[in-house]
């Protein structure tokens, strides 16, 4: 009877533990990434990690936007927290599960062709929620492209996740939360679900699982995703009318806002048609964080000198920062397709075209209406139907 007490008891202790693996991937400890064939259980599931050890999982980027779009640097950082533990004789914990993770510099993300996929692995200068809306409608909004461009990009730098050292048996669920400065066009994660499977083995508490899920779906996870979403702005200047000069200057500036309550931590970029944009000035206020310095938040204005056909393409737009471009000198024409009121980006392309038409009225001092010809036209044929009815009256 002992025998078979002690067998049911194994067969358990076998069930307990296939159980809690079940959960997960398998985990080869020292590599430092999944190496299991089981994809449903990610981050991990390791073999035999020993009690208050670590893994690393993978920080992802959803890219939305056009080429020249650079996901900005961001200072991420992870807080657990103990929710519940079940299936063993403690009920509270102190220690928690802290995160390591160094975000990368701003790094460009390239793209496949419209509407696919392009997937960049870490190739960062690393150092180791859309919640927009427009202030106005104004004039000229602007013409949106008809299609996105997405990309995933991968940071070389992974997330090290360090355990502490489990008192006993059991399942310790987290919440886990991704806070950090609120950037525009930035979204970072919901809060997310842990577990972590304490078991005994060979006489030693071992991790046995780690289960990371999305709170609201309960869906496994891989790795941590955020988002990131940038628009491109194209500025056209055309001139028109039969007294609009195509090689006369103009100037527009156009004017980019953070949105409220974040800062604009990436870099804007700035090209040019051709040599009809004859000066830029104002570039260095978008382009500051290209140089190291700090995000922004308010106002910032490019004044640009072009002429007719000239166009200026603004890269890197975060979503939610909102842009203005108005004519400051109109030199006598008349300027349609300005945007006057604030509009925020959220498009991955949207071009406006400021239109400067210039026209008079001829004077030739000699009236040319189609009325005068035909009068004419009207006198000769009645002096020539006279002067046949004379000659006939002759004969």
């Amino acid at each position: 009877m002992k025998k078979i007490l002690a067998i049911l008891l194994a067969l358990m202790l076998v069930l307990v533990n296939v159980a809690a693996l079940a959960d997960a991937t398998l985990y080869e400890p020292g590599t430092g990434k999944d190496e299991g064939t089981d994809t449903v259980g990610n981050p991990r599931v390791m073999a035999a990690l020993a009690n208050g050890g670590s893994i690393s999982l993978a920080k992802v980027y959803e890219v939305t936007g056009q080429d020249g779009a650079k996901i900005p640097k961001t200072d991420i950082t992870f807080t657990a927290e103990l929710e519940d533990i079940t299936d063993s004789t403690v009920d509270t914990m102190e220690a928690v599960p802290t995160f390591s993770y160094t975000p990368s510099a701003e790094t460009a993300v390239t793209f496949a062709a419209a509407g696919g996929e392009s997937a960049d692995e870490g190739e960062g200068e690393g150092e180791g929620e859309d919640e927009g809306e427009d202030e106005g409608e104004g004039e000229g909004e602007g013409e949106a492209a008809a299609s996105s461009l997405t990309a995933t990009y991968t940071d070389a730098n992974l997330i090290t996740i360090t355990f502490p050292t489990y008192p006993e048996v059991g399942v310790y669920h987290y919440t886990v939360k991704e806070t950090g400065t609120a950037y525009a066009g930035v979204t970072y994660s919901k809060d997310l679900i842990m577990k972590v499977t304490v078991i005994r083995q060979d006489g030693e508490l071992k991790i046995a699982g780690v289960a990371l899920r999305e709170t609201e779906t309960g869906e496994k996870l891989g790795e941590i995703t955020n988002e990131y979403k940038a628009g491109t702005l194209i500025v056209k200047k055309t001139v028109s009318g039969n007294m609009g000069s195509q090689d006369e200057d103009f100037t527009i500036e156009v004017t980019f806002s953070a949105p409220s309550g974040k800062t604009v931590n990436s870099t804007i970029g700035i090209a040019v048609s051709d040599s009809t944009v004859t000066s830029i000035t104002g570039q260095e206020a978008i382009t500051a964080v290209e140089t190291g310095e700090a995000g922004w938040t308010g106002s910032k204005t490019v004044k640009v000198t072009v002429k007719h056909n000239s166009t200026i393409t603004f890269t890197n737009v975060p979503y939610d920062v909102t842009y203005k471009v108005e004519e400051t000198e109109k030199n006598g024409y008349t300027a349609t397709g300005e945007v006057t009121a604030a509009t925020a980006m959220g498009t991955s392309e949207t071009t406006v075209t400021v239109n400067n038409e210039k026209n008079i009225i001829i004077d030739t001092g000699i009236a040319l209406d189609s009325g005068v010809y035909m009068l004419i036209m009207a006198l000769t044929l009645v002096g020539v139907a006279v002067l046949a009815l004379r000659r006939r009256e002759e004969y």
